[in-house]
């Protein structure tokens, strides 16, 4: 298996703070199979000042960059976090 997150180019970006974005994350079984995975995900923000992360739900607090990081079924993944 192996997961992604589902964003636009490998990035969630956000213009302005308080602006929140749903992240999906996508777990990748053999044989073409894809599932959104909604429950027992842990998520992880770097920079805490930057960003906040509640159930995949991402709220931009002030600007700069961070990293989103999503662990599921002893996989992770992670994506950039650009606030503007």
């Amino acid at each position: 298996m192996q997961l992604r997150l589902r964003q636009k180019l490998g990035v969630a970006k956000f213009s302005n703070r308080c602006e929140s974005k749903l992240l999906e994350l996508i777990a990748e079984y053999e044989k073409d199979y894809d599932e959104i995975v909604e429950e027992d995900v842990a998520w992880e923000i770097a920079d805490v000042e930057i960003a906040k992360v509640e159930d995949g739900e991402v709220t931009a607090l002030k600007k700069g960059r961070t990293t989103l990081t999503a662990y599921y079924g002893g996989k992770s993944t992670k994506i950039n976090v650009n606030v503007k």
